[in-house]
């Protein structure tokens, strides 16, 4: 299927939501912790480290604030996302360099990257395959990628709900309209295709509660979390069907403390094998 990804609306999104990002995404937080723990395991004192995605910058100011890197690198398609980062860093005394480019271009010599890492982030590209081979290419020989991603089980609750909701007003179900996680498998193959050698594969879904479903809305709003052609194409800017849907999804989806969601969260390790 071809992708429905547009990477300005995405650029536009988290540009937006960068103000608000480091205040309302604690499950992004908590896998960033996770993963300054893995890359603690690896033995690469004074290597470069290059943070895909860097976001409002936590991960980067974690890892750079080890002094176990000659260099840290922290790279992000959004300026937003970038300024938020600059300050974190100039917060805590920890230093990187930041670069705002896209994934599907990288700006790095070949070879240039003992550790390349990135946080629920490569699911945005339109074409995994060439993010992978992009990583590839900046990687030395045997040099590490460690990602999370996020996989086509996410916010299976949200879809649902959806289009119960649309199809109580007579609306068609448009899967295309929302954004297009990748199934494990289009992921395994896309980094194989990309010539790294998968070490570690591990699916893990997440539920995460909130106290109704407007406030998953509004929490994901918050972040800039956007889908290829936005979520007002789905009619959810009508007051009629935002009723509809909270609705259904408590209906569906209520646990004793709120409502329920689901990440599918695909987490992995590669190496540069050739």
């Amino acid at each position: 299927m071809r992708s429905t990804i547009v990477k300005s609306r995405v650029r536009a999104g988290f540009d937006h939501g960068s103000r608000f990002y480091g205040d309302s995404a604690p499950f992004q937080d908590e896998l960033g912790l996770q993963m300054v723990e893995s890359l603690a395991t690896l033995d690469h004192r004074g290597s470069v480290a290059i943070e895909l995605g860097c976001g409002v910058g936590k991960l980067t100011r974690d890892v750079a604030g080890t002094g176990r890197y000659k260099t840290v690198v922290g790279l992000d398609i959004s300026g937003g996302m970038l300024k938020e980062t600059q300050g974190r860093l100039r917060e805590t005394g920890a230093v990187a360099s930041l670069v705002q480019a896209d994934m599907e271009s990288l700006p790095f010599r070949n070879g240039s990257a003992d550790i390349v890492f990135s946080n629920l982030v490569f699911h945005w590209l339109p074409e995994l395959a060439e993010g992978f081979r992009q990583v590839e290419r900046t990687l030395k020989k045997d040099g590490v990628f460690l990602t999370n991603i996020l996989a086509e089980k996410t916010f299976a609750e949200i879809r649902e709900a959806l289009d119960a909701a649309q199809a109580r007003i007579g609306a068609k179900s448009d899967p295309s309209i929302f954004h297009p996680f990748p199934p494990l498998e289009r992921i395994l193959r896309s980094l194989e295709s990309a010539g790294l050698a998968i070490t570690q594969n591990l699916a893990r879904d997440y539920t995460r509660v909130f106290p109704d479903p407007l406030s998953i809305m509004r929490s994901l709003k918050r972040q800039g979390v956007q889908n290829s052609r936005g979520l007002a194409e789905m009619g959810l800017g009508r007051r009629g069907v935002m009723k509809r849907f909270d609705e259904e999804y408590r209906a569906r989806f209520t646990v004793p403390e709120g409502v329920r969601l689901t990440y599918q969260v695909i987490h992995l390790c590669a190496v540069r094998s050739r």
